[in-house]
């Protein structure tokens, strides 16, 4: 296979050390944009409906953990907002096409849908 000169001069053990790591990239890739389009869902959700009711909120105000995930708190009103800026910015700085068609290469299409 051309332009394999470099990996095929490795030994054995190094090839495997080095395929290990790009299976962990190549799986990590494929979770990565399935939990990224997660996130774009959430996103829309946040923008389209969530914002106006968080706005009638003060700084005391508290939502509550219903949750069922152990260990869960109650969120403020700004821990809220401040997640959702967490999943906005991920989806702007590391969803882009770019990182999407190297995630394609690394994972195939079919494992960045789910």
């Amino acid at each position: 296979m051309a332009g394999t000169a470099a990996y095929d001069a490795l030994t054995p053990e190094n090839q495997a050390i080095l395929q290990a790591f790009t299976n962990l990239v190549r799986g990590w890739s494929g979770e990565q944009a399935r939990v990224n389009n997660h996130g774009a869902a959430i996103d829309v959700d946040y923008v389209a409906r969530v914002i106006d009711i968080l706005n009638s909120f003060s700084s005391d105000d508290f939502i509550p953990n219903t949750s069922g995930l152990s260990g869960a708190a109650s969120l403020s009103r700004a821990d809220l907002v401040s997640i959702a800026a967490h999943i906005e910015g991920i989806q702007t700085l590391y969803n882009t096409v770019n990182h999407r068609v190297l995630w394609d290469k690394a994972a195939g299409t079919i494992n960045l849908i789910g």
